[in-house]
């Protein structure tokens, strides 16, 4: 394996980055003990000068502005057929469950119990989990069209047989976000969108923590943006709270001609 080879996987898995740079820290070390065990002559690792990914970048938080797009957008994609349905019926889906991509682009019939109005993932990241179905989410998997022979929810529009791939849905969301307008974001903001509106809408942590699947208030948390309206409208209460506790009074509103 020389350098060439290392740069073009990091190229191949740019649109995951996370996952390419953990990738790449293994082959780094890997070579590493090899020349430590001799079975490479010393100097000779082939991650030398192929850059990482910057590290440590937030994730982007879709507007509101940038959500009305989206929306939009994917109403005209269902409408023109402008790209296979399981595009936009993936994103939908991944906003509803505020799901990793990967339990979406993996979904089985089988975990769907459309009676119950719930969904069952019996393997995920962090393990077994149980969403219960928005009523969006009910009309999308009710009226979702089904494969015969196919189990998954979303079949892939290449390869018979399998479920959508990471990088299909992954061009697909490229696509519609340009289409749209909308800020260049990766599918995981979809994630920290749907965390953030969960977290805004007053219901409790534990309840957040239960819709987005994650085991801990930090992990949650971590996925959570301040919006700036929620904040200057909590300035502004906190600036007039005061104001009562101490007598100050207000200047008169400007006139206006």
């Amino acid at each position: 394996m020389k350098r060439p080879d290392v740069a073009g996987l990091m190229e191949k898995l740019s649109y995951k980055q996370t996952e390419a740079n953990k990738a790449f820290s293994i082959l780094r070390k890997m070579f590493n003990m090899a020349e430590v065990w001799g079975y490479r002559p010393d100097g000779t690792n082939p991650c030398r000068h192929v850059p990482m990914f910057p590290a440590g970048k937030s994730t982007h938080l879709i507007s509101d502005d940038d959500m009305g797009k989206l929306f939009r957008q994917l109403d005209k994609i269902e409408v023109e057929g402008l790209e296979n349905y399981v595009i936009p019926l993936a994103i939908r889906l991944q906003f509803e469950f505020a799901a990793r991509r990967s339990e979406i682009v993996t979904l089985e019939w089988e975990w769907v119990d459309l009676e119950n109005r719930r969904v069952v993932w019996p393997d995920s990241k962090t393990g077994g989990m149980s969403k219960p179905m928005s009523e969006e989410a009910y009309r999308l998997l009710s009226t979702a069209p089904r494969q015969e022979g196919n189990p998954y929810v979303l079949p892939s529009p290449r390869h018979p047989a399998q479920h959508l791939t990471t990088g299909e849905y992954y061009g697909g969301w490229c696509r519609v976000l340009k289409a749209a307008g909308a800020t260049h974001v990766g599918t995981h903001g979809i994630r920290h969108r749907s965390a953030t509106d969960i977290a805004n809408s007053g219901i409790p942590v534990k309840v957040g923590m239960a819709l987005t699947a994650h085991k801990t208030v930090v992990m949650f948390m971590r996925y959570v943006h301040t919006e700036d309206d929620p904040v200057r409208e909590a300035a502004e209460l906190v600036a007039n709270r005061r104001k009562a506790i101490t007598g100050a009074k207000q200047p008169p509103a400007e006139a206006t001609a």
